[in-house]
């Protein structure tokens, strides 16, 4: 007969952003790349970024440069090609840009503002060179935009800016103008302000003389403003440095797995990190339909400071037979309240009628445990045809058994078991019946 209710059959993708960090870079022609002494394509400028990537990359960190340039195209040694920042604009073309996505030529970049196309965790800033004989107004207005942007989406962006190089003669107005950026960014730090600066001026160990020809040994710039392949290295060297340490800060929880468990009328989402400092916790979020409205629908309490895999599971079971697309994602909290996204799974699911044989003569059957998940006890129901020796094993994910239930002759009917697996960790495990010809097996969640 037709069982009332339905099934889900899961179907899924797995985004996984455990380390994969989101840099944008922004600022004048310096982030641009402009070392006319070395002509190339512009499809191959590539400016600090290039030394900056790979210096993560040798690291062990999964960056991605994001924006729509495309610098990077047949860079030797590999770079990252499809995203490489924005690059020649002064401030306000930039805010601009990022307010309204299109470029200082009226050109459109984006359909509406840039973050929304490009929403970084972390900008790398380095303006100035098109600035300097202004204000900082307009790095005031571009930050205050960023802090708005931050509140409207819920979200959280580190700006590293950069207290740009001074020039070949030696410039005492960049200088000055260096000392209104430290100034103005101290004071948002105190505030609260999610920034960092490094003074690319003193600290990047720039040596301001022009050095045109390969390899750069005597000096950084090319024409007094630019830096050459020596000078962008120095660049990317200490924007390493700060970023190194703010990675680190971003990636204190690394996440290894994060996947759904196909159960009747629920979606369990299971998922496991191998490091975890600071951990507070992780929020679940699900959007139905449209990837775009995100709600809170549950929380689960993380493992604080762990340098073990952990792992994790939480039950929606609130999912609408209307609706066939479910996102969902990780929001990592630590305890001093920051977060980011870990991963997101997309997941189908598809409702069918489940035919019942519970009463039909004749027939073997193994049913889903139930409570699933369940701690420490849950029941096993089956059915057999006919007198014989029945076996119902526990296993773990290695495939080592943990528990033998049933092992005995038993004449045909139906049987429910109960078992207890308080002695055993939470975790993944499988059972296994067989009854004559007849085997199934099945999977149960402990959670404790």
């Amino acid at each position: 007969m037709i069982k009332k209710g339905f099934f889900l059959i899961i179907l899924f993708s797995f985004v996984l952003n455990a380390q994969q960090v989101r840099i944008l870079p922004l600022g004048d022609s310096i982030t641009r790349d402009s070392f006319q002494a070395d002509p190339r394509p512009d499809s191959l400028y590539t400016a600090y970024r290039q030394p900056l990537w790979l210096l993560l990359k040798s690291a062990g960190y999964m960056i991605d440069f994001i924006g729509n340039d495309s610098s990077g195209y047949g860079a030797v040694p590999k770079f990252d090609p499809d995203n490489a920042g924005y690059g020649g604009y002064n401030t306000e073309e930039l805010l601009n840009l990022i307010k309204t996505g299109y470029d200082n030529n009226g050109i459109e970049i984006t359909d509406g503002p840039y973050f929304n196309y490009y929403r970084p965790d972390i900008i790398l800033l380095h303006i100035g060179t098109n600035d300097r004989d202004t204000t900082v107004s307009h790095l005031q207005d571009l930050l205050n935009y960023i802090d708005d942007y931050e509140d409207s989406t819920n979200t959280q962006i580190w700006v590293i800016v950069a207290k740009i190089i001074n020039s070949h003669p030696y410039n005492p107005v960049y200088t000055e103008y260096n000392n209104n950026i430290g100034n103005l960014v101290d004071a948002r730090i105190k505030d609260g302000d999610k920034l960092k600066i490094v003074d690319m001026e003193n600290d990047a160990g720039f040596v301001y003389m022009n050095d045109t020809t390969a390899p750069y040994s005597d000096g950084d710039l090319f024409d007094g403003i630019h830096p050459n392949k020596s000078g962008n290295i120095k660049m990317a060297n200490l924007f390493y440095d700060t970023l190194k340490a703010l990675l680190d800060n971003l990636t204190l929880v690394r996440l290894e797995k994060f996947y759904p468990v196909v159960s009747q009328d629920s979606v369990i989402l299971e998922w496991e990190t191998s490091l975890e400092l600071d951990n507070y916790g992780f929020e679940i979020e699900r959007s139905i339909q449209d990837n775009e409205n995100w709600e809170n629908i549950g929380f689960v309490e993380g493992a604080g400071n762990s340098y073990d895999n952990q792992w994790y599971a939480f039950i929606d079971n609130t999912v609408n037979p209307l609706y066939n697309t479910y996102q969902y994602r990780l929001k990592q909290v630590n305890f001093k309240g920051d977060f980011r996204y870990l991963g997101e799974l997309a997941v189908n699911v598809i409702y069918t009628d489940v035919i019942d044989s519970h009463n039909l003569p004749g027939n073997y059957r193994l049913y889903q445990n139930y409570p699933n998940p369940f701690n420490p006890t849950t029941n096993f129901e089956f059915r057999i045809a006919e007198f014989g020796l029945v076996t119902l094993k526990v296993y773990n994910t290695l495939g080592e058994e943990v528990a033998t239930v049933i092992n005995k002759e038993l004449p045909a009917g139906n049987y429910k078991y109960q078992w207890n697996a308080g002695n055993l960790a939470s975790g993944i495990y499988f059972y296994h019946m067989q009854a004559g010809k007849f085997t199934r097996t099945k999977k149960l969640l402990l959670m404790k």
